[in-house]
C-alpha cells in the first residue's frame, strides 16, 4: 500500500502553507496565576454557583492578557473546598501567585474578600475587602482584576484593556446556567451533552442576547455528531446558525472563531479557512487552553504533528488537571506515531479520572497499534462499559475483537452498527473500516460514498491515523472519491 502522504498528496498541498498562528504561542511568560474558587460564606448552599461564576469571570478577564499565564477553570476548580496549602497548590499548578477569596451574601448586600498570595513564601502581595450592594458585584470583579494587574506590574495594551472589562451578562443567574452547561459539556457523554445544550438554551431563553450561550449550543452540536446519532449536516447547520447569532452580537468572541474553525475542518473540509479561524481565536484569547487544544487537533489531522504536540502541551500548561486536555495530549502524541509515550499519557489520564471513557478508548487504540490485542480489548471494553452504546466506541471495539481473533463478537458489533444505521445516523466511515478489514471492498466502497456525501466528521481523522487498519482501501475508486472530497466545496 502506498504511504498516506503519497495517496493523499493533493490533500497535503492544501495545507502545506499553514503555520501555527504566530510567535505569540512561543512568547515567554514571565508572570503566572491561578484563581482558586471563592469560598461561599453564605448560609444558602445554592450560592455556590454565584461564587463559581464570579471566580470564572476573573479567570476569563485575565486570560486575555498575553504575557500572563492563567490557569484554566478546570484545574483551578480541582482545589475547590480543599484545605490544601497555598504553596502546594502553586507547585502543582506551576504558578507564581494564587488568588483566593470568599463571598458572603446577606439580603441585598454582598461582602467579598480577596487575597493575592506569593507561592514561594506564602506572603500576601495584596488583599482587599468589598462591602457593596449586590448589583455592584461586576464592578467588584473589575476592581479585583485591576488590582492583580497592578500588583503583578503588568502593562496592558489597548486591546487587552478592552477585553478584560468585556461583560457578556450582568446577571449571575444567567452565568450560572452557562457554567452548568460547561460542566456537562466537559464530561462528553451523550447524556451530558444533551444536558449541556439544555442549560445553554435556557440561558438564551432568559436573554436572547447572551452571546456565550449561543457559542455553547454551537459547540455542543459540533461534538454531537461524534458522540450521538446526529448527522453532520444537521449538527453543522444548527451550529452555524447559532454562531451567526453569536458573531452578530460580538465578532470578537474567541470561542466562536474556534468552533467555526472546527466546522471548517470536519464538515466544510476547508482547512485554510480553519487555520484562519483558529489563528483569530488564539489572537483574541492567547491563554485559552481549550482553544489551543482544539487547534492542536487540526494541526495533527493536517499532518503537522510536532506543532500539534507543542500546541497541546501549551494547553496543558494552562490547564494541567483537565482530563480532556491530558487525554488530547496523549492522542496528539499517538497520532504522531509515538505509541509508547502515548500509552503512558493515557495511563496518567486514567489515574486522574478513572471513569473518563475516552482515555480508555485511546489507550485501547494505542494497544491495537502495538498488536497487544488482549490489552486493547480490555481497554476498549472498559470504555464501552463507561459509555454504553457510544457510537464512537462500538467500531473500535469491533475492530479490536476482529484483530484479537474473536470474529463472532466483531460481527455482532458490526451488525449492530448496520442495523442502527437503518434507523438513525451512524458515521459511515466506521462501517467502511470494518468492512474493509473483512475484505468486503465493494460494500466498503458503497459506505465510503455515503461517508463522503454525509461529510462524515471522522474522515479527516482516518485519513491520517497511525493504525493501518483504519486506512482507506488502496484502490483507484477510493482515491478518486478522496480527490473529489478534498476539492473546494
Amino acid at each position: 500500500a502506498k504511504k498516506l502522504d503519497e495517496r493523499y498528496q493533493n490533500m497535503q498541498e492544501l495545507i502545506q502553507d499553514l503555520r501555527p498562528s504566530s510567535s505569540k504561542l512561543s512568547s515567554k511568560v514571565e508572570k503566572s496565576i491561578a484563581v482558586i474558587p471563592f469560598t461561599n460564606m453564605s448560609a444558602d448552599p445554592e450560592q455556590e454557583y454565584f461564587c463559581d461564576g464570579m471566580t470564572e469571570e476573573i479567570i476569563n478577564a485575565l486570560t486575555h492578557i498575553e504575557n500572563l499565564k492563567v490557569i484554566a477553570r478546570t484545574s483551578s476548580f480541582a482545589f475547590k473546598g480543599k484545605l490544601e496549602d497555598i504553596r502546594e497548590i502553586g507547585n502543582k499548578l506551576n504558578v507564581e501567585t494564587i488568588l483566593e477569596g470568599s463571598v458572603r451574601k446577606y439580603e441585598k448586600r454582598i461582602r467579598i474578600t480577596a487575597q493575592l498570595i506569593n507561592v514561594a513564601d506564602g506572603a500576601h502581595i495584596w488583599s482587599g475587602r468589598y462591602d457593596r450592594r449586590m448589583k455592584d458585584v461586576f464592578d467588584i470583579q473589575d476592581e479585583i482584576t485591576l488590582a492583580i494587574v497592578d500588583n503583578l506590574k503588568i502593562k496592558l495594551i489597548g486591546r487587552e484593556k478592552k477585553a478584560i472589562f468585556k461583560r457578556y451578562t450582568e446577571n449571575p443567574e444567567l452565568y450560572s446556567l452557562y457554567l452548568r452547561g460547561l460542566f456537562h459539556w466537559n464530561r462528553f457523554t451523550s447524556a451530558d451533552l444533551k444536558k449541556s445544550e439544555e442549560y445553554f438554551e435556557e440561558a438564551i431563553r432568559k436573554n436572547p442576547d447572551y452571546a456565550l450561550a449561543y457559542v455553547g449550543v454551537a459547540e455542543v452540536n459540533v461534538f454531537n455528531t461524534f458522540f450521538m446519532n446526529i448527522s453532520p449536516k444537521e449538527a453543522s447547520q444548527k451550529a452555524k446558525k447559532y454562531l451567526d447569532k453569536a458573531f452578530e452580537l460580538d465578532d470578537n468572541l474567541a470561542e466562536a472563531h474556534a468552533v467555526l474553525g472546527r466546522i471548517n475542518v470536519f464538515y466544510d473540509w476547508d482547512w485554510k479557512k480553519a487555520d484562519k479561524e483558529f489563528r483569530r481565536a488564539v489572537e483574541l484569547n492567547p491563554n485559552s487552553a481549550i482553544i489551543l487544544s482544539h487547534y492542536s487537533d487540526f494541526l495533527s489531522i493536517s499532518g503537522q504533528h510536532d506543532k500539534a504536540i507543542s500546541m497541546v502541551k501549551r494547553a496543558r500548561e494552562l490547564d494541567p488537571l483537565s482530563i480532556f486536555i491530558n487525554t488530547n495530549a496523549g492522542e496528539r502524541i499517538l497520532h504522531a506515531g509515538h505509541v509508547d509515550e502515548a500509552i503512558e499519557e493515557f495511563k496518567q489520564a486514567i489515574a486522574m479520572a478513572p471513569h473518563y471513557f475516552y482515555a480508555h478508548l485511546m489507550l485501547g487504540n494505542a494497544y491495537l497499534i502495538k498488536s497487544e490485542f488482549n490489552d486493547a480489548v480490555d481497554a476498549i471494553d472498559k470504555a464501552y462499559e463507561l459509555s454504553p452504546g457510544n457510537l464512537l466506541v462500538e467500531p473500535h471495539l469491533a475492530l479490536a475483537h476482529y484483530l484479537h481473533g474473536n470474529k463472532p463478537k466483531g460481527d455482532d458489533l458490526l451488525k449492530n452498527l448496520q442495523e442502527k444505521a437503518k434507523k438513525e445516523y451512524v458515521p459511515a466511515s466506521y462501517i467502511v473500516i470494518l468492512l474493509s478489514y473483512l475484505g468486503e471492498s465493494d460494500q466498503a466502497y458503497e459506505w465510503f460514498k455515503k461517508a463522503c456525501s454525509d461529510r462524515d466528521f471522522m474522515l479527516p481523522f482516518f485519513l491520517n491515523w497511525p493504525l493501518k487498519h483504519f486506512d482507506i482501501p488502496d484502490e483507484k475508486r477510493f482515491h478518486d472519491l478522496i480527490e473529489k472530497m478534498w476539492a473546494k466545496p
